[in-house]
């Protein structure tokens, strides 16, 4: 178990729980949006905008590091391509020499 202590709430984490005392959420949204509902809704209602927000700040962190892992997968695949171009006239000369050699050979 965890505690922080700030100003005016104190935050204990506990494994399957959080517990927040004294917090104050300085936001007119939030208000606004528990005040369309009836007063015994509240609690349940910002228990369940925070687990929405948690659910949507995970995803956001995953599409990032998909977006930087395409990025990158890109990247390679241009340094490849980059490469096999560079290769192939190469094989393409070594292939005609040796046809060469071997013609001469006949």
């Amino acid at each position: 178990m965890a505690e922080l202590t700030g100003a005016s709430a104190a935050i204990v984490l506990r494994p399957e729980a959080v517990l927040i005392e004294r917090l104050e959420v300085p936001d007119r949204e939030v208000a606004a949006y528990l005040e369309a509902f009836p007063d015994p809704e509240w609690p349940q209602r910002l228990v369940h905008a925070v687990r929405v927000g948690v659910f949507c700040l995970q995803h956001a962190v995953a599409g990032q590091n998909m977006e930087f892992v395409r990025r990158q997968v890109e990247q390679l695949l241009s340094e490849i391509e980059k490469k096999a171009r560079e290769i192939v006239p190469e094989i393409r000369d070594s292939l005609i020499g040796k046809l060469a050699r071997f013609m001469r050979e006949q």
